[in-house]
């Protein structure tokens, strides 16, 4: 009867802990109206130096967003749409995005008109701050709306 019960007990941790034991955290489901909009990105900044103009114009400028569904523009005029989810209830708040059915693991922040988002390239673990370290591949990108 106790190797019944321990079973029982483990098939209802497993789900919430993984095979490795640690916590499996749940997909995000939420989203943010404050995001709503258009945002130009201003400045981009990886492996703790910012991006030159030349690299910015080379990737994504423009980002709307609106309910759940992001359209993102750049410069050589190749429009993606991609969908995200966030949770507003943790510090700092969650972003991910799906693109192309591999979903990311990013932090932003909203303050007035401007938008930092830290993107993990890894997407392995939420990045903690919005800071672009020598050796990282995290992405820290500024916009403003």
């Amino acid at each position: 009867m106790k190797s019944l019960t321990r079973n029982a007990l483990g098939l209802l941790i497993l789900p919430l802990f993984g095979c490795g034991g640690k916590p499996v955290e749940p997909p995000l489901a939420g989203t943010d109206p404050d995001l709503n909009g258009i945002w130009i990105a201003t400045r981009m900044e990886e492996g703790g130096k910012p991006l030159s103009t030349t690299e910015m114009k080379k990737l994504i400028t423009t980002y709307q967003f609106q309910n759940g569904t992001l359209n993102v523009t750049n410069s050589r005029n190749d429009p993606q749409t991609q969908t995200y989810a966030v949770d507003s209830t943790v510090n700092p708040k969650r972003i991910s995005f799906d693109v192309k059915g591999v979903k990311t693991k990013d932090i932003y922040e909203i303050s007035g008109k401007d938008l930092k988002i830290c993107m993990s390239v890894d997407g392995k673990n939420y990045p903690t701050e919005f800071v672009s370290k020598p050796g990282l591949t995290d992405l820290v990108v500024f916009v403003r709306k």
